[in-house]
């Protein structure tokens, strides 16, 4: 089995398109679109509580067409995680149960699950990827030679409530491998924010991070965090992967700089030894 893993939301090229060995037949591809935050965790309940069908789209504009087309079916998703009006239901688990959903045709418009499965569109096969549906997946793809997982995901990790529909080994492996958040030698937690792309980005007063010579790897493939460096008015003055580079050689010229602006904060002609902080110096 060769597999592919599009980290993009919606990219558009498939493996046959782009990689030696892979064929340009996209129907002997088995497809997995994986958003379990939340859209296929949603739509997976929803085909196991009857629904007829679903019907990506690719935008709101798209599914109220198909409503006046066909006004039996149900449309169904968010934007920037809430209902949008007008829609029959949201992109929560809980509202499709069997009463709501049995029998009928999803028109599906989510921000990005919604163009990952239209991605896919023309593979052989297309599943649907989550935590509560892993093992059929698995059983589904036994056999296949070409497989391409489609992420969906966008910026952060657990934010919408659906980790806890995760076995409790999954859900200190995700904590482990891709956490929400970064300990700073200053002492203060800061936001992860995961790309499109695999990378990893925080933001922090350089102050914070006096010291720290090793950039922090996230994740199986240790990605380096990319720093955004703040001045104390939040700006920033420097993205980096590589903190020691950014002590030796950068770190003179931005003091040179900004300690006349900011004549509160401390600017120490060694970084290494300073004391780490998110403060302003004391009086």
């Amino acid at each position: 089995m060769r597999v592919r893993v599009d980290l993009v939301s919606g990219a558009a090229a498939g493996p046959g398109e782009t990689e030696p060995g892979w064929p340009r037949d996209a129907r002997r591809i088995a497809a997995v679109v994986i958003d379990v935050l939340r859209a296929t965790t949603t739509l997976t309940v929803a085909l196991a509580n009857g629904a007829a069908r679903v019907v990506p789209v690719a935008g709101i504009e798209p599914a109220f067409a198909w409503k006046a087309r066909d006004p039996g079916v149900l449309l169904c998703g968010e934007r920037d995680g809430f209902k949008v009006p007008g829609f029959d239901l949201g992109n929560s688990p809980a509202e499709y149960g069997q009463a709501a959903v049995a029998g009928r045709t999803l028109v599906f418009a989510s921000t990005n699950g919604s163009r990952a499965m239209l991605a896919c569109a023309g593979c052989g096969v297309r599943l649907l990827g989550a935590f509560v549906n892993a093992s059929a997946v698995v059983a589904a793809l036994e056999g296949r030679a070409f497989v391409r997982l489609a992420c969906a995901g966008r910026t952060t990790l657990p934010e919408r409530g659906l980790v806890e529909f995760a076995p409790h080994d999954t859900r200190k492996q995700l904590e482990r491998l891709a956490p929400e958040t970064l300990l700073l030698p200053s002492g203060r937690h800061v936001r992860l924010d995961y790309g499109d792309d695999g990378t990893v980005h925080a933001q922090a007063k350089l102050q914070e991070l006096f010291g720290m010579a090793e950039t922090p790897r996230i994740g199986p493939r240790r990605e380096p965090v990319t720093f955004s460096l703040l001045a104390p008015n939040g700006r920033p003055v420097q993205t980096t992967q590589d903190l020691r580079g950014f002590w030796d050689r950068t770190y003179p010229e931005v003091r040179k700089e900004l300690r006349g602006r900011y004549p509160k904060h401390p600017w120490p002609d060694d970084p290494w030894s300073a004391t780490p902080t998110a403060s302003a110096k004391r009086r």
